[in-house]
Protein backbone atom coordinates (compact mmCIF):
# COMPACT_ATOMS: atom_id res chain seq x y z
CA UNK A 1 0.00 0.00 0.00
CA UNK A 2 1.26 3.43 -0.60
CA UNK A 3 1.34 6.32 1.44
CA UNK A 4 0.64 9.35 0.64
CA UNK A 5 2.09 12.68 2.08
CA UNK A 6 0.04 15.14 3.98
CA UNK A 7 0.13 19.00 4.22
CA UNK A 8 2.44 17.98 7.44
CA UNK A 9 4.87 16.36 5.43
CA UNK A 10 4.81 18.67 2.74
CA UNK A 11 5.47 22.09 5.04
CA UNK A 12 7.91 20.32 7.58
CA UNK A 13 9.91 18.79 4.38
CA UNK A 14 9.82 22.59 2.68
CA UNK A 15 11.06 24.05 5.94
CA UNK A 16 13.96 21.06 6.34
CA UNK A 17 16.36 23.44 3.62
CA UNK A 18 16.66 26.51 6.46
CA UNK A 19 16.48 24.65 9.61
CA UNK A 20 20.09 24.72 9.90
CA UNK A 21 19.75 28.36 10.15
CA UNK A 22 18.27 28.65 13.77
CA UNK A 23 20.89 28.62 16.55
CA UNK A 24 20.47 28.46 20.68
CA UNK A 25 22.56 31.21 22.39
CA UNK A 26 23.69 30.98 25.98
CA UNK A 27 24.35 34.38 27.58
CA UNK A 28 27.29 35.12 30.58
CA UNK A 29 24.26 35.80 32.72
CA UNK A 30 23.66 31.51 32.31
CA UNK A 31 20.43 32.66 29.97
CA UNK A 32 19.54 31.01 27.20
CA UNK A 33 17.50 32.94 24.16
CA UNK A 34 16.17 31.26 21.07
CA UNK A 35 14.72 33.86 17.82
CA UNK A 36 11.79 32.08 16.75
CA UNK A 37 11.27 31.84 13.17
CA UNK A 38 7.75 31.56 13.25
CA UNK A 39 4.63 34.24 14.44
CA UNK A 40 2.68 33.60 17.58
CA UNK A 41 -1.01 33.06 17.11
CA UNK A 42 -2.18 31.46 19.78
CA UNK A 43 -0.60 27.69 19.67
CA UNK A 44 1.68 27.28 22.71
CA UNK A 45 4.52 27.26 20.91
CA UNK A 46 6.96 29.91 23.35
CA UNK A 47 6.21 27.37 25.91
CA UNK A 48 6.61 24.48 23.74
CA UNK A 49 9.93 25.72 22.78
CA UNK A 50 11.10 26.78 26.20
CA UNK A 51 10.21 23.51 27.04
CA UNK A 52 12.36 21.65 24.12
CA UNK A 53 15.64 24.23 24.60
CA UNK A 54 15.45 23.42 28.55
CA UNK A 55 15.43 19.74 28.57
CA UNK A 56 17.71 19.17 25.82
CA UNK A 57 20.55 21.81 27.49
CA UNK A 58 19.45 20.74 31.29
CA UNK A 59 18.55 24.08 32.57
CA UNK A 60 15.70 25.64 34.46
CA UNK A 61 13.06 27.11 31.78
CA UNK A 62 13.31 29.99 33.79
CA UNK A 63 16.28 30.50 32.28
CA UNK A 64 15.63 29.99 29.06
CA UNK A 65 13.96 33.36 26.94
CA UNK A 66 12.09 32.94 23.46
CA UNK A 67 11.50 35.78 21.43
CA UNK A 68 10.03 36.10 17.86
CA UNK A 69 12.21 36.63 15.19
CA UNK A 70 12.44 39.23 12.31
CA UNK A 71 11.76 38.09 8.80
CA UNK A 72 14.74 36.83 6.82
CA UNK A 73 15.37 36.75 3.13
CA UNK A 74 17.45 33.50 3.60
CA UNK A 75 14.52 31.78 5.98
CA UNK A 76 12.71 30.90 3.01
CA UNK A 77 9.65 28.39 4.17
CA UNK A 78 11.16 27.81 8.11
CA UNK A 79 9.16 31.34 8.42
CA UNK A 80 5.59 29.97 7.69
CA UNK A 81 3.48 29.36 10.67
CA UNK A 82 0.56 26.75 9.92
CA UNK A 83 -1.37 25.63 13.42
CA UNK A 84 0.66 22.31 14.55
CA UNK A 85 3.06 21.83 11.89
CA UNK A 86 4.92 24.67 13.43
CA UNK A 87 5.36 22.52 16.24
CA UNK A 88 5.60 19.24 14.34
CA UNK A 89 8.12 21.28 11.59
CA UNK A 90 10.71 23.29 14.58
CA UNK A 91 10.45 20.54 17.10
CA UNK A 92 14.03 18.54 15.54
CA UNK A 93 15.79 21.65 14.97
CA UNK A 94 14.84 23.09 17.77
CA UNK A 95 16.41 20.41 19.92
CA UNK A 96 19.44 20.04 17.56
CA UNK A 97 20.14 23.79 17.60
CA UNK A 98 20.16 23.61 21.91
CA UNK A 99 22.59 19.95 21.29
CA UNK A 100 25.37 22.04 19.31
CA UNK A 101 24.90 24.66 22.17
CA UNK A 102 25.33 21.64 24.91
CA UNK A 103 27.82 20.24 23.08
CA UNK A 104 30.16 23.62 22.51
CA UNK A 105 29.78 24.05 26.31
CA UNK A 106 30.25 20.39 27.17
CA UNK A 107 33.70 21.02 24.97
CA UNK A 108 34.48 24.63 26.66
CA UNK A 109 34.17 23.06 30.08
CA UNK A 110 36.15 20.20 28.95
CA UNK A 111 39.04 22.37 28.20
CA UNK A 112 38.82 24.91 30.80
CA UNK A 113 38.49 21.95 33.43
CA UNK A 114 40.69 19.64 32.25
CA UNK A 115 38.69 16.83 32.28
CA UNK A 116 37.24 14.20 28.91
CA UNK A 117 33.75 15.47 27.97
CA UNK A 118 32.63 11.83 28.66
CA UNK A 119 33.44 12.41 32.39
CA UNK A 120 31.22 15.60 32.67
CA UNK A 121 27.66 16.12 33.05
CA UNK A 122 25.31 18.78 33.08
CA UNK A 123 22.39 19.51 35.14
CA UNK A 124 20.24 22.48 36.39
CA UNK A 125 22.70 25.08 33.77
CA UNK A 126 25.93 24.06 35.59
CA UNK A 127 28.61 21.27 34.23
CA UNK A 128 30.39 19.23 36.43
CA UNK A 129 33.02 16.59 36.36
CA UNK A 130 34.02 13.39 38.54
CA UNK A 131 35.94 15.32 40.65
CA UNK A 132 33.22 17.61 41.78
CA UNK A 133 34.33 20.96 39.87
CA UNK A 134 31.64 22.54 38.66
CA UNK A 135 30.92 25.74 36.41
CA UNK A 136 28.13 27.34 35.43
CA UNK A 137 27.15 27.44 31.64
CA UNK A 138 27.30 31.70 31.61
CA UNK A 139 30.86 31.14 32.86
CA UNK A 140 31.34 28.92 29.65
CA UNK A 141 29.34 31.18 27.10
CA UNK A 142 32.23 33.32 25.57
CA UNK A 143 34.18 30.49 25.35
CA UNK A 144 31.73 28.15 23.41
CA UNK A 145 30.28 30.53 21.17
CA UNK A 146 30.78 30.62 17.18
CA UNK A 147 30.21 32.58 14.84
CA UNK A 148 30.03 30.58 11.88
CA UNK A 149 27.85 27.69 11.33
CA UNK A 150 29.82 24.28 11.48
CA UNK A 151 28.11 20.77 10.37
CA UNK A 152 28.22 18.65 13.72
CA UNK A 153 26.68 15.25 14.79
CA UNK A 154 25.08 15.72 18.21
CA UNK A 155 23.20 13.47 20.35
CA UNK A 156 19.78 14.02 21.56
CA UNK A 157 18.57 13.89 25.10
CA UNK A 158 15.42 11.48 25.88
CA UNK A 159 12.22 13.38 25.68
CA UNK A 160 9.35 13.32 27.90
CA UNK A 161 11.16 15.18 30.91
CA UNK A 162 9.51 18.54 31.12
CA UNK A 163 7.38 18.37 28.04
CA UNK A 164 5.11 15.17 29.03
CA UNK A 165 1.81 15.15 30.98
CA UNK A 166 1.56 17.57 33.73
CA UNK A 167 3.85 20.01 32.10
CA UNK A 168 2.94 23.58 32.76
CA UNK A 169 2.44 26.52 30.30
CA UNK A 170 5.10 29.06 30.41
CA UNK A 171 3.33 32.10 28.54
Amino acid sequence: MRRLLGLNDIMTAAALPTSGLISVEVSQDGTVSFALPRTWIGQSLTSSTVMLIAEELSVPRRRVHVTLADIRPDGAFNQVTSETNTIISTCTPIRVAAAVARRRLLEAASATLGSPVADLWLNDGVITDGSGRSLDIGTLATRAASTSTIAMAVDLTSQGRSTGPGASRVG
